[in-house]
């Protein structure tokens, strides 16, 4: 899926509801513009920061120790452009050299997937 519109965690909720499955992302593989943590350390954010949040309530899992800016980064809908992959786990780094070979220099890897938990969500 596009990223784009519902922001990281909308997007991710969809899929993740779609495949019955609990979408985990390492908190520190999240790729961010350069600039957008000062941005939202200024509490910038879209309208649609606190309707995501809304949106997600009970669905997502966090750790305590969250940095806040990154927290309205991944429920802010104002992210713009990357695309979300979901391969089965045998296929990622296959995926990911093919990315990086065809010229995609920020492909990353920033999750894997899991048996749906209690969270459909889950940062670490």
């Amino acid at each position: 899926t596009d990223i784009t519109g519902f922001g990281l965690l909308g997007h991710a909720r969809n899929v993740a509801d779609a495949s019955q499955v609990t979408l985990t992302f390492r908190a520190d593989k999240i790729p961010v513009f350069e600039g957008a943590l000062e941005f939202t350390a200024k509490k910038m954010v879209s309208g649609a920061y606190a309707q995501t949040q809304d949106l997600l309530n009970g669905l997502v899992s966090l750790p305590a120790n969250l940095d806040e800016r990154l927290h309205r980064i991944i429920f802010d809908a104002e992210t713009s452009g990357g695309l979300l992959i979901c391969v089965a786990a045998d296929r990622g780094d296959d995926l990911l050299r093919e990315l990086l070979a065809r010229g995609v220099k920020d492909a990353v890897e920033v999750g894997f997937v899991e048996k749906r938990g209690e969270a459909m969500l889950k940062v670490v």
